[in-house]
């Protein structure tokens, strides 16, 4: 049989000869022609062929039609097949086993395998060679070929060598590299191609064998440059071919991997497809030995291996052309294990993928889409491994431009351990992105090598992205004598920590460390569990360098914004530095030591729950070399921002032992606008030895620590030097507070629950003031109790000022306390001390001042000293101030604003109170006590001084303002010596001492019911230190002092007129004590008259009666006493207090009597015989009668003068004389008069002189009634309320004042004109205390009101006359008339309507020194000027801001609006209360730094286009230029401000602020409106809806407008969160669009995410439970807030635990009734113990009763925390036992609390329980059966009153054994039932329903084991003692996670929470002892109960009387 095979007569493939072989296995096949044409399958031969003989027979060239034709004889064919299928070009070949080796012919490249076919055809060739048993085909070029055909070569069951002999000794060439060269070079052993086929399959080889081997020549590249490439290249290809291998065993490849074959193919793309072990069958492992495996273009290599595979080579997936998309792929998958060595390499958008292999090299991605995909990647690099980043850096992870790495599975380990003299990096991004998505990610570098370079972990430069998710990642580098820096992120750069376990960033190094850098505008967030930083200087030695842990900053050109945020999914986030870096010195070289830096406008934000920062160095040992001196904590420089949240507690701990010039700064902000923020509880600890500062802020640098409710500990110095630092919540400072100006001004604030500073011996707070520039101290303890404590041996001073002004510098301390109380404590064990010490010195002509405002309700400053008396030095002082030398302005001054307590106490002498002593230097220090007053300053020997100063300018004010009910109580002496001055005002004013006034002044100004009670008066000349003075005085100015002792020296020791009277003081004295007779009647007693100086005031004469003569002559006796040449010049009035004796009946008395007395009668009526009086005028005709004396009188009487009838009095009050109407405090001041009645004061013509009418007196007992009378003012005359109450018909103040005193009221029925506009004449009202009035018309002059205000309407000016209303207290009218001139609000001014009819009016609300507020319902401004503008103050908020609210008439400001600083306009409304709500919902910052000025729009409005515009900018002041303030049709927002908008006010068709209408028409495009908003405003949309579109401006026009970029957009648009929106200004309106933000997605954990979907926010609803959610997730809250609010709102009663406290009651019942029936009671009386016997109890019963006190400590149970506490009875009786059956009842009652996170729950709790129990000898068994109730009253986020019912059954069974020696053991264990029932509820807020809780029932199943013993004795006396022990453990089934439904009126939705009533389980431990005697058995006990998350303690008493 002859097979005919036909070979191309062009084809040179084969060459034969007729040789014989031995085996017939060996079998070798020619060559076969499958079809005509260019297509062809051969199998090459070498020297041998099929045997016995082939015959090549062609006779030279035999050619049948055109090809050469060989016959193949195959005579024996038992194995060997050859089947051909011409149709579709397959040619198959089989045998046991066939070997191909082929020589190939010279000069050409045949394979020893090929199909192949050279243009497109319609079929492919295919060659297959099967075989049982081995496969082997060699061939000196390439061995087996498929280009654009198939080979595919198959072993059934044997191996599979595939290998080519190839070897080239070409030299490397220079421009080449070694895989380039061998590529161009090399023939590789399977070469697959496919150019022509569309055919995929074509061009492919596929091998399939137990073992596969593709191998090539050792040393395959001889050339040189060539040596070290060992093999050549195994698999190649081009175009699209494709390499298949399948092995089961084993496939080893020795050789490169190639998928463009440039020696084949040297332009164009590849896309082969190389595959190794891809099927799921192919199971073989893997070695791979080449120099390089390469997938260009579209190519892929695809190995899989089993455990132990290996790859030998360099891997790069690259693209010849850079074209997007381009790129190779290979695919390495030894998931099983396995290992790569050599680099790995992405690049050109190539792609490799490594699954589960350790790679021993480095891997580079570079290039758009390219891409490293690593899963359980085990990356060790050592030096040479290194890949090259650039010049001399190298790392083993490079990721650039745009290329993306990924690291996926169980583990990601890079390990790099170099040598190398350049930079390291194990992990390099340059605008490249890697994640690490492992569970466990490990980096860890190491670089030995010492020379100067930087080693980098993770390196995140420029545009990169590193993200981190997966579980653990740990990332550590180790440095050798340099920086090592373990993660860094750059330039725009962002790393993600999205990891839920731990992040550890660690740096090591002996020479400086940086664990983590983020610059030049890097982002990094973290979102681990755990954020661990640790760098460490090895062996915690000195650095060279940087000891950081964190440092964030941007270097000089970058302004990008640098971030670091720790968000709140973060747990726990710690840094750990130790050792000392090189303190920074302002240069690059150190960043110096510290766990956080951030600098130059960078900001960490830190929200997670705990933060920890510790640096430690405790080398004693280190040299103190001045370049290791500085450590820090937390430490922001130069404009760098660090804020911890609320929601975060902080621990920062820094401790430096080392050399002496060891300072410690724990938290440090230094440079203008950086700033540290730690809102959480904060504990800092600060520990060095120069410096400990747990807070230093200096050079502008800002830190605040704590917020409301937190706690904060610090320990050490809190130090402010140029700075601010703001302490909120439960402060305490175990240290000093130091503030001192030397460079800069410095801010303390303190505000919330408490403020303790604990500082030893020294001061509590030091403030100093020493510097060449304009500075200030201010310091706000605003804290609601602040507490400063200072203690030691000697010179102790709680508050200690020292100030050192230089010349020509204004300077100035300001201290502010407000809150509850104020505790000072100074105390010296064997010295001086003083609360508050205050010592200055100011040279040159500077101005220096001191303010201290103590404005809590309550003060007290205790001090305990102990000195010497009589030591002139040395003072135990409440308040001192001395020394010093003043040579320039210098002012201190004290303010007591609550009441105040100052006790001292010396144990020797020199106690003072207050100690104030000026030399000759110019200064003022005053004093000023401002409520009720206590001072005690006392020896060891009695009183000391209370009050001692002396100088000129120093004065100390007791209620000064005369607030009423003011007491003064002083216990020791007073003297003001030297020119100084005491001021005593109180109302009640008691000195248990001496008062003296050495050569100074003491000066009583109370009220008019003001008095004094003091032990002794003194005044004398004195000779201070420094000058002699000649006088001393005290002087009466206010109130009533009685000197009726005047007489006696140790009352009244005065020097000559030393005693002043005057203004509207009193001096009160019975007659006999002042006047003595005399020749001409009575004169002043000579001692009266030397020591008093009567100059105006009072002399209250208190006889009970006395004769008109009486008071005449002590009249002429006073006048007589001539005081004018000692300074008086002002008559004293008598005032005569008694009643008249010749008129007994009705007290009265002729005027004509009267007057001539001189004095006024407080209890006598004046008659006047005529219907006129002339007060000043003695002219007296037939209807007129005239006096010419001052008259006083408590009333008029007309009623002489018409007989029965009555008449209309005329009183006219001129020639500067005066009428005073006391009055009896109701009835009317003239009686017998009509209603007509009218009083002048002042004469009506021109040339006549003023008069004054005084209502009331201060003398009097009483003073008010009615002036039934008009009353008229006419030039310079004045009409006074001096006391009391009073109404008058009507007043015209056409000229002149009408004043009333504080105090004082004045009531007007009708009119009240001030000015007279159409004589040009100008009226007053002063009202320092209250007016009430039916219309006041301010024609032309001015009202001011410092008291109040109030009328029906308040007209100013006219239409050509102005009037001024200065409303610096309240004012409160109907209506507001603005004609003309200015309204000044600097209090409080409200108006139902407002119209001003002058455009050039102007309202001005606040002023320089204080702000106001301004509301009205109706306004009409008319194109005037409003201004809002008060002066910052420390502590300023939007509650202290100026503001106003109105609203215009049909919602059109006509009015041109300016919102300047520190004010708050609301339109729309009147209410300012919804514009402080809606800001607080915002979560901004009220301040001068934050949010400067605000507008809340209300409803929507209208801005006339002519005469209304708005301008809020909070850099704007009265000052301003008027330029610079609100145009018309001009709308603008400044950098600043904040624009509040009501939801439904923006959803309007026009939205909330239209522009362009006009009172009368409306301009429809708005063409002349212009916006401008600021890139710094910010836009409030409250309660913000989703998928709505907000109109916030509209009718402005696009051109002239200016919105730029970022206002009221991005961060400056403020929704609530669960609304997220965008804005955008086009034809002139300004449209916010929102989008609804998941509840589960913005608050993950949130526990209502239904309800808050489904909920439209409406902080104002009346729904209460949407108002309460609305205002819970606005933007005053943190995410963490947010949740915690509305969990708590969920949690609902079980906040407090209301479900578990009524299981525990019920379970407490059933415990107590089985272990009253124990075995453990009665285990010794059953076992022959001491015990009384069964018998003595059997059939007899009991009765007994357990007192039971529980705690209960619940930890995060089901998300729930409280503590609880009840105390219970249970009250039990036995039944009479039946045989072997007890029995009996018991009832329970208690009451007790428990309080949650949220709420407090007060609870009663009653039960019923039946029990029994059969005892059989050593057993027993008990039941239980029970029920119980449990009553709550919830009080919290909501009030609830839910009842708990619980069911109860329970069984036990026990066993006794005992020792027979009184010790028993009891075994027990049991079974408990309880169904517990919580009826469902309403929660309420304020009264109203704000959610329905429905709870499930719980099946609870409770089964407890264990163990009793106890052990029973007998005393002496007859008591039996059972101590007892018992130990179980009990596990919970059943129901013991339970869930309610919530629900809230006004919303569709449920939610469903679940909660927790008991752990899965618990340990019981119980402890107790018994004593029984006779019938009585007590008993007390001890249980603890503990599981992992409740624990809980009970206390029990038990007594039992056995019948």
């Amino acid at each position: 049989m002859v097979k005919v095979v036909k070979i191309w007569k062009g084809d040179l493939m084969m060459r034969s000869k007729s040789l014989a072989k031995k085996k017939d296995l060996q079998r070798k096949v020619l060559c076969s022609l499958l079809a005509a044409g260019v297509m062809s399958v051969c199998i090459s031969g070498g020297d041998v062929w099929a045997q016995p003989t082939t015959t090549v027979q062609y006779g030279g060239e035999k050619v049948e039609g055109g090809y050469r034709v060989i016959y193949v004889p195959l005579t024996k064919t038992d194995t060997l097949t050859v089947t051909d299928n011409g149709a579709y070009g397959v040619t198959t070949v089989q045998d046991r086993t066939i070997t191909i080796d082929y020589g190939g012919n010279p000069g050409t490249a045949n394979p020893a395998v090929q199909a192949r076919a050279d243009q497109n055809m319609a079929a492919y060739p295919v060659l297959n060679i099967f075989t049982q048993g081995d496969l082997t085909v060699s061939g000196k070029q390439t061995a087996v070929s498929g280009q654009d055909g198939a080979v595919n070569l198959s072993s059934s069951t044997g191996d599979i060598t595939l290998s080519t002999n190839f070897t080239s000794s070409a030299n490397l060439p220079v421009n080449k590299t070694t895989a380039q060269h061998l590529s161009n070079e090399a023939y590789s052993t399977i070469y697959a191609r496919n150019l022509y086929s569309k055919d995929k399959v074509a061009g492919a080889v596929t091998v399939s064998g137990k073992n596969v081997n593709i191998l090539t020549a050792e040393q395959t590249m001889t050339g040189i440059g060539m040596e070290n490439v060992k093999y050549g290249t195994a698999i190649s290809g081009n175009g699209n071919g494709s390499v298949d291998i399948h092995a089961t065993d084993v496939v080893v490849i020795r050789g490169a991997i190639e998928s463009l074959n440039t020696f084949m193919q040297n332009k164009g793309t590849t896309g082969i497809k190389i595959n190794v072990n891809q099927a799921a069958a192919d199971t073989a492992k893997v070695t791979m030995e080449g120099l390089f495996i390469n997938a260009a273009d579209k190519s892929e290599v695809n190995i899989k291996g089993a455990a132990g595979s290996s790859i030998t080579a360099d891997l790069l997936a690259s693209a010849t052309t850079s074209v997007l998309g381009s790129g190779g792929k290979i695919n390495v998958d030894f998931t099983d294990g396995g290992s790569i060595k050599g680099a790995v390499n992405a690049q050109n958008g190539g792609l490799v993928s490594v699954k589960g292999a350790e790679i021993n090299g480095a891997i580079k991605v570079d290039g758009i889409d390219s891409e490293y995909h690593g899963t359980d990647t085990a990356l060790t690099t050592v030096t040479a491994d290194l890949s090259t980043y650039t010049g001399s850096e190298k790392g083993a992870v490079i990721v650039t431009n745009s290329g993306n790495a990924v690291f996926d599975g169980k583990q990601t380990l890079i390990t790099v351990d170099a040598d190398h003299a350049g930079k390291v990096f194990g992990v390099i991004l340059d605008k490249g992105k890697a994640e690490f998505n492992a569970d466990t990610t490990v980096i860890n570098v190491n670089n030995t090598n010492a020379i100067g370079t930087w080693d980098y972990a993770v390196d995140v430069k420029a545009d990169s992205q590193a993200v981190f998710n997966g579980k653990d990642v740990s990332i550590k580098a180790v440095k050798t004598d340099y920086t090592s820096q373990t993660f860094t992120v750059r330039d725009r750069s962002t790393a993600d920590f999205n990891n839920s376990g731990t992040t550890i960033i660690e740096a090591n190094s002996n020479a400086s460390v940086t664990a983590l850098d983020v610059k030049n505008g890097g982002i990094m967030n973290v979102n681990s569990d755990i954020l661990a930083i640790k760098s460490e200087i090895l062996g915690g030695k000195e650095a060279a360098i940087n000891a950081i842990g964190i440092q964030i900053h941007s270097e000089d050109g970058h302004s990008q914004s640098t971030q670091l945020n720790i968000t709140d999914k973060v747990n726990d986030f710690s840094i750990d530095v130790k050792g000392q870096g090189y303190d920074y010195d302002g240069t690059s070289y150190s960043s110096g030591t510290a766990a956080l830096n951030a600098s130059n406008q960078a900001t960490a934000t830190i929200e997670s729950k705990k933060f920890t920062a510790n640096v430690v160095f405790n080398d004693e040992t280190a040299s103190s070399d001045n370049n290791h001196n500085v450590m820090a904590g937390l430490w922001a420089a130069d404009a760098g921002k660090i804020v911890a949240s609320k929601a975060t507690d902080t621990v920062v701990n820094v401790t430096k032992t080392g050399p002496s010039a060891a300072k410690a700064y724990a938290v440090w902000s230094t440079g203008k606008n950086s700033d540290i923020s730690l809102l959480g509880n904060t504990t800092i600890t600060a520990t060095g030895k120069t410096a400990s500062n747990a807070l230093l802020a200096e050079d502008g640098g800002q830190i605040t620590v704590g917020s409301e409710g937190k706690t904060v500990d610090l320990t050490g110095e809190v130090k402010v030097d140029g700075g601010s630092v703001s302490n909120h919540g439960n402060v305490t400072i175990n240290g000093q507070l130091l503030v001192k100006a030397d460079g800069a001004s410095s801010e303390y604030t303190s505000t919330g629950e408490n403020l303790r500073i604990n500082a030893g011996s020294d001061s509590a707070v030091q403030i100093e003031n020493s510097s060449l520039q304009n500075v200030s101290n201010v310091l706000d303890f605003n804290a609601k109790n602040t507490e400063l404590s200072s203690s030691g041996s000697n010179y102790i001073s709680a508050v200690n000022i020292l100030n050192n002004n230089q010349p020509d510098v204004t300077a100035s301390n300001t201290v502010n306390f407000s809150g509850d109380t104020t505790k000072i404590t100074a105390t010296a064990t064997d010295g001086k001390a003083q609360g508050v010490r205050i010592g200055e010195s100011n040279f040159g002509s500077g101005k220096l001042t001191t303010d201290i405002n103590f404005g809590a309700t309550n003060t007290s400053i205790n001090v305990k000293g102990n000195v010497v008396a009589g030591d002139y030095y040395d003072q135990v002082a409440g308040i001192w101030e001395g020394e010093g030398s003043y040579k320039g302005d210098v002012a201190t001054k004290i303010a007591f604003n609550g009441k105040a307590n100052i006790d001292v106490y010396s144990q020797g002498g020199n106690a003072y109170g207050i100690f104030v002593e000026h030399g000759s230097e110019i200064g003022t220090t005053i004093i000023d006590f401002n409520d009720n007053t206590v001072i005690n300053a006392q020896n060891a020997n009695g009183s000391g001084e209370a009050v001692y100063i002396s100088g000129d300018g120093v004065a100390v004010n007791f209620n000064k303002a005369q607030k009423k009910g003011v007491m003064v109580d002083i216990i020791g002496d007073i003297t003001a010596a030297n020119n100084a001055k005491i001021t005593l005002a109180g109302d009640s004013n008691v000195v248990k001492g001496t008062v003296t006034a050495d050569a100074g002044g003491i000066v009583l100004a109370g009220s008019d019911k003001a008095t004094y009670i003091v032990n002794k008066f003194v005044t004398k000349d004195s000779v201070s230190r420094f000058t002699t003075v000649t006088r001393g005085t005290i002087t009466v100015s206010g109130g009533t002092l009685n000197i009726d002792n005047l007489s006696d020296i140790n009352k009244f020791d005065l020097a000559d007129n030393s005693l002043i009277v005057t203004g509207k003081g009193v001096l009160k004295a019975a007659s006999d004590k002042v006047f003595e007779a005399d020749t001409s009647g009575k004169k002043v007693i000579a001692g009266v008259d030397q020591k008093v100086l009567f100059n105006g005031g009072k002399l209250a004469i208190s006889d009970t009666s006395y004769t008109l003569a009486d008071s005449k002559v002590y009249s002429e006796a006073l006048g007589k006493v001539d005081d004018s040449g000692v300074g008086a010049n002002t008559k004293t009035t008598i005032v005569m207090t008694g009643t008249l004796q010749d008129q007994p009946v009705d007290n009265k008395a002729t005027v004509d009597d009267l007057a001539p007395t001189g004095a006024v009668h407080t209890n006598v009526t004046g008659t006047v015989s005529t219907g006129t009086l002339n007060v000043g005028d003695s002219s007296s005709s037939g209807g007129t009668t005239g006096i010419n004396n001052d008259l006083g009188v408590k009333d008029l009487d007309f009623s002489s003068t018409s007989g029965s009838g009555t008449v209309d009095a005329s009183v006219t009050i001129s020639n500067d004389t005066g009428l005073t109407l006391v009055g009896d405090g109701s009835s009317e001041l003239l009686k017998g008069t009509g209603s007509n009645n009218t009083v002048t004061v002042g004469s009506t013509s021109d040339s006549g002189s003023a008069g004054t009418l005084t209502l009331g007196n201060a003398a009097a007992e009483s003073s008010g009634g009615t002036l039934n009378a008009n009353v008229t003012l006419q030039s310079d005359s004045q009409m006074t309320v001096e006391a009391g109450s009073f109404t008058v018909d009507k007043i015209t103040a056409t000229e002149g004042t009408v004043a009333v005193n504080a105090g004082a009221n004045l009531t007007t029925t009708q009119d009240f004109t001030v000015g007279d506009a159409i004589n040009n004449k100008t009226g007053t009202i002063d009202a320092a205390g209250s007016i009430t009035a039916g219309k006041v018309d301010l024609q032309q002059g001015t009202v001011a009101v410092t008291g109040s205000l109030t009328a029906n309407e308040l007209s100013v000016g006219t239409s050509n006359k102005e009037g001024t209303v200065n409303a610096a207290g309240t004012v409160d009218v109907g209506i507001l008339n603005l004609n003309k001139g200015n309204v000044e609000v600097t209090g409080s001014l409200t108006a139902e309507t407002l119209t001003v009819g002058d455009s050039d009016a102007k309202i001005a609300v606040g002023a320089a020194d204080s702000a106001g507020t301004l509301t009205a319902e109706d306004v009409k401004l008319g194109g005037a000027s409003l201004m809002l503008d008060p002066a910052w103050e420390d502590g300023s908020t939007i509650q202290t801001a100026s503001k106003a609210g109105l609203k215009f008439n049909g919602s059109q400001i006509d009015g041109k609006l300016t919102v300047g600083q520190n004010s708050v306009l609301s339109l729309g409304t009147a209410d300012t209360a919804k514009a402080e709500a809606a800001f607080t919902d915002t979560g901004l910052t009220w301040g001068q730094n934050d949010i400067t000025a605000a507008l809340y729009i209300d409803y929507e409005q209208t801005m006339d286009s002519t005469k209304g515009g708005i301008k809020v900018d909070g850099s704007l002041t009265h000052v301003s230029d008027s330029k610079d303030l609100a145009a018309a049709n001009t709308a603008t927002f400044a950098a600043g401000s904040l624009l509040m908008v009501a939801g439904d006010a923006a959803l309007t068709m026009d939205g909330a602020l239209k522009a362009g209408g006009t009172a009368t028409i409306t301009i429809s495009n708005g063409s002349a409106a212009t916006l401008k908003v600021d890139s710094g405003a910010k836009l409030y949309i409250a309660d913000a809806q989703a998928d709505k579109q907000y109109t916030i401006v509209s009718g402005f026009t696009n051109s002239g407008s200016d919105v730029t970029d970022g206002g009221w957009n991005g961060t400056n648009l403020l929704l609530n969160k669960l609304v997220k929106g965008s804005g955008s200004y086009s034809s002139g309106s300004f449209t916010v669009s929102t989008q609804k933000v998941k509840a589960s997605t913005a608050l993950p954990g949130v526990a209502l995410p239904n309800i808050l979907d489904a909920m439209s926010s409406q902080t104002d609803s009346p729904y209460a439970g949407i108002k309460y959610l609305s205002n819970a997730i606005s933007g005053l809250n943190s995410n963490a807030q947010t949740l915690v609010a509305v969990n708590s709102f969920a949690q609902g009663a079980e906040n407090s635990g209301a479900t578990r406290t009524g299981a525990l009651a019920a379970l407490d019942l059933g415990t107590a009734v089985q272990e009253h029936l124990s075995l453990v009671k009665a285990a010794e009386e059953q076992s022959g113990g001491f015990g009384k016997a069964a018998v003595d109890t059997a059939d007899n019963g009991s009765i007994w009763a357990q007192y039971i006190h529980n705690k209960d400590k619940v930890d995060n149970m089901g998300g729930v925390s409280y503590d609880g506490q009840y105390n219970g009875i249970v009250v039990g009786g036995d039944f009479a036992d039946r045989g072997k059956y007890s029995s009996g009842i018991a009832f329970s009652y208690g009451s007790g609390d428990s309080t949650g996170s949220a709420s407090k729950n007060e609870f009663d709790f009653w039960g019923l329980s039946y029990y029994g129990g059969i005892q059989n000898g050593d057993t027993n068994l008990i039941f239980d059966v029970g029920y119980s109730k449990t009553s709550s009253d919830v009080k919290g986020v909501i009030k609830a009153e839910p009842d708990t019912q619980v069911i109860s059954m329970g069984v036990k069974g026990e066993k006794l054994i005992s020792n027979g020696h009184g010790t028993s053991y009891v075994p027990y264990a049991g079974l408990r039932y309880m169904n517990i029932d919580t009826d469902s509820y309403n929660g309420s807020i304020d009264g109203k329903t704000a959610a329905h809780y429905s709870t499930d029932k719980a099946d609870l199943w409770l089964l407890p084991v264990g163990i009793s013993i106890s052990h029973e004795s007998v005393t002496a006396g007859g008591w039996k003692v059972r101590p007892t022990a018992d130990i179980a453990y009990v596990w919970t089934l059943g129901d013991k996670n339970t869930a309610m439904d919530i629900t809230v009126p006004g919303v569709n939705a449920t939610d469903r929470l679940g909660y927790d009533i008991m752990d899965s389980g618990f340990f019981v431990g119980k402890l107790g002892l018994e004593a029984e005697k006779g019938d009585w058995t007590y008993g007390l006990g001890y249980a603890c109960q503990k599981g992992s998350h409740a624990q809980n303690s009970k206390f029990m008493l038990n007594v039992t009387y056995s019948f």
